[in-house]
């Protein structure tokens, strides 16, 4: 229960965090000055070109130690700063598959831009954008295990604990796989519920 709870504290906080990355990213990648969009691109191919393995141990024992983070938050920014990599990519293709019509429309009620992003676009596009949202917060909780090679009491640590304690391995790991299958299921459960929504509402 307590590596239960530190799992759901981590993805909680890199789920957030990836959101806001994943966001600021992706209007990078769509800006009309080149600066920010070559920033975009940068980060977008490196983070999404390197392993998550490898970026943990380097934002660790690098960055983490310049900064005297300790590797709760260590693990959490890996886990965040990866996942908005590619929740940035699945926003920018649903923004941009957003209609033209629907910008010139607002344009034309006398909406700026900001206006018109946050009230026309932005809802439809994370209508669209919602089922791989889902998809990529269900494997960020999974590859929330991952954490546990810098020594956070995660559920796959607490596990390997476990096995080196009892030598129960099977009994260990098909406990650890049913919890992680039970988070993931109720994620699971809560996108279809919102999906199933938004089409009675008519908003897919």
């Amino acid at each position: 229960l307590v590596g239960l709870s530190v799992t759901l504290k981590i993805s909680v906080i890199s789920a957030l965090l990836a959101l806001a990355i994943g966001t600021l990213i992706a209007f990078m990648r769509m800006s009309s000055y080149q600066f920010f969009n070559d920033i975009g691109s940068v980060y977008v191919t490196v983070i999404r070109g390197t392993p998550l393995l490898v970026q943990i141990f380097i934002f660790y024992f690098i960055i983490a130690t310049i900064f005297e983070l300790d590797r709760f938050l260590a693990g959490a920014f890996s886990l965040g700063i990866f996942f908005g990599g590619y929740i940035a990519e699945i926003l920018r293709g649903a923004i941009q598959s957003i209609d033209k019509g629907q910008y010139e429309a607002a344009k034309s009620l006398g909406m700026n831009y900001a206006q018109t992003m946050t009230f026309i676009v932005m809802p439809q596009a994370l209508k669209r954008a919602l089922p791989t949202l889902v998809g990529e917060m269900i494997a960020l909780v999974k590859d929330s295990s991952l954490v546990s090679v810098i020594s956070i009491t995660d559920l796959t640590k607490v596990g390997r604990e476990i096995v080196a304690n009892t030598f129960s391995p099977f009994e260990t790991w098909l406990i650890i796989a049913g919890m992680y299958f039970s988070i993931t299921a109720v994620l699971s459960y809560i996108g279809h519920r919102i999906e199933k929504r938004m089409r009675e509402r008519g908003g897919m």
